[in-house]
């Protein structure tokens, strides 16, 4: 198994409102980092400028209902519950 400690300390983990869920990609323009989150339609804006990041949920639409399926690729992609400490590296918030 990889020791993936070895990035502690090089980054900062960030906890996302709570409801903006598995983030997909980030992208920073000037001091503000963008989140996209796919589960709920939404964008994480984050403040770098600040030292804990103030962070803005910004809605794209209404939420799309979660059907049986939807609900099965969410469980499928999120990775706050994996073992041995790996959540840390899927900078998800936590349960």
């Amino acid at each position: 198994m990889k020791d993936f400690f070895l990035l502690t300390g090089a980054r900062e983990r960030v906890r996302l409102p709570q409801g903006d869920l598995v983030p997909r990609a980030v992208t920073i323009i000037g001091n503000t980092a963008y989140v996209a989150n796919y589960f709920s339609d939404t964008l994480s804006a984050i403040d770098l400028k600040t030292p804990h990041g103030e962070i803005e949920s910004i809605s794209l639409g209404p939420t799309p209902k979660m059907s049986a399926a939807r609900k099965g690729e969410f469980l499928f992609q999120r990775c706050d519950h994996l073992f041995g400490g790996m959540a840390e590296l899927c900078k998800l918030p936590s349960r």
